[in-house]
């Protein structure tokens, strides 16, 4: 397999091109032109690397110094990349953009010097080893109030303290004298009395950083699964990670008649809460003590199998709907977490509440709150497909979904027991007697 991508490499190199750098205008040095600075003159500059992306972070064209790959040829070396990806140690620790951009500098150097230093996949492994490292990655976390330090998963939730600053403090003064303090305190600012996610990664620094990420959100939607009360509480705000973060702002609008009179109304309204999440020592207790603990043991070390993934995106999925402030959407995406799991896609959606009702729900309720249960669901799916079909909006009882909810977390709580037996989405079917 090397060899044959090696090949592919190497037979991009006299498909380089030369591309013309843009003609700068002349510019009269005599006009003064108000709001543009004097640009100064630094000479040639080397090294210039210029690229196109396609609006989403992907490179289609690249030339460096005038030298590259068109869209064309370039499609071939992301193609070389997209198989490279696929095995390890870069699936685990690099990206494509990384694998795509060092291949690149491997055959600009190889055309300009008319021949290879060593083989490109040598290249780019050296690179990859000078570049990985482990990262400690601080999030901040917002909607969040917390007085004490706690762990979900491999996310410490904490702060900095006074103490723990001034640590820092002094190491940056010892290493670097000659810097004004005011650099440090630029770095942490806006960190200082807030929450954060920290956690630590290893990979070449972007994909260590989506990998820090993935966990931070893992352990944030297992903390949203048990915060069932503030989820359905109009006034709070749902916690979240700064990069994922949505805050909505009170909203405005003008409405009237058809009356000849003037009856003009301008109304203010909100669909998100203002209350942060409150969390101390005694609550944080308390949610690990009601199987918040169970679900951080899991998504420390859960298996690598498809059923511990379909676990993972249950979390996901309840974490998502737990935000969700329009409630008619959330009991969709309730209904779309269960049939995720249970509904043969052969089969279709058609029989969803009849699976749920006669095979899931029996195996994860007790007996006296079976009948209760499926009521709840019928109902559920009722207001669901008069949403989705009718486009009709069923009032939706605050009790009745704070039950839905739990008994969701009831069915996380089976599927994490399970995965110590079973590792598919076939033996799943199987265990719940779904055909």
């Amino acid at each position: 397999m090397n060899n044959e991508l090696n090949n592919k490499i190497f037979n991009l190199v006299p498909l380089v091109t030369k591309k013309l750098e843009p003609k700068k205008l002349k510019e009269d040095p005599n006009v003064d032109l108000v709001g543009i600075p004097f640009l100064f003159n630094l000479g040639k500059v080397e090294n210039i690397k210029r690229s196109r992306s396609d609006g989403y972070g992907n490179i289609i064209e690249a030339y460096k110094n005038g030298l590259g790959l068109d869209i064309q040829n370039y499609r071939k070396l992301s193609d070389i990349a997209n198989q490279i990806i696929e095995f390890e140690p870069y699936a685990s620790f690099a990206t494509v953009n990384f694998i795509e951009e060092h291949l690149f500098e491997w055959i600009i150097e190889t055309y300009k010097n008319n021949k290879a230093k060593n083989e490109p996949l040598n290249y780019l492994q050296d690179t990859f080893e000078n570049d990985l490292k482990e990262y400690h990655f601080y999030f901040r976390v917002h909607a969040l109030g917390i007085n004490s330090k706690f762990k979900i998963g491999k996310v410490d939730f904490t702060f900095f303290s006074d103490d723990l600053l001034l640590d820092y403090s002094k190491k940056f003064k010892e290493q670097f004298p000659e810097k004004p303090e005011k650099e440090f305190e630029l770095i942490f600012k806006d960190y200082i009395s807030k929450p954060i996610a920290k956690v630590s990664s290893k990979g070449i620094q972007d994909k260590a950083k989506r990998n820090a990420q993935r966990q931070v959100n893992v352990a944030i939607d297992s903390l949203k699964c048990f915060l069932i009360k503030e989820s359905i509480n109009s006034s709070s705000k749902i916690m979240d990670a700064e990069y994922r973060f949505t805050d909505k702002f009170p909203n405005s609008f003008i409405y009237d008649t058809s009356s000849e009179k003037f009856d003009f109304n301008l109304q203010f309204e909100r669909t998100d809460g203002i209350k942060p999440i409150s969390l101390n020592k005694e609550k944080i207790e308390e949610l690990f003590k009601s199987g918040l603990g169970e679900v951080s043991d899991f998504i420390s070390n859960s298996p690598t199998n498809e059923l511990s993934r379909l676990i993972l995106n249950t979390i996901s999925s309840i974490g998502t709907y737990s935000s969700t402030r329009n409630l008619h959407e959330r009991v969709v995406k309730i209904i779309s977490a269960y049939e995720i799991l249970f509904i043969p896609l052969k089969k279709g959606k058609g029989r969803g509440l009849t699976i749920i009702k006669l095979n899931v729900l029996p195996k994860i309720i007790e007996v006296n709150e079976l009948q209760m249960a499926i009521k709840l669901f019928v109902e559920f799916y009722d207001i669901r497909d008069k949403y989705l079909h009718n486009g009709l909006e069923k009032h939706i009882d605050i009790d009745d979904l704070f039950k839905v909810q739990k008994i969701t977390i009831f069915l996380l709580q089976r599927l994490i027991r399970l995965n110590k037996e079973l590792t598919n989405s076939l033996d799943l079917l199987k265990y719940f007697e779904i055909k």
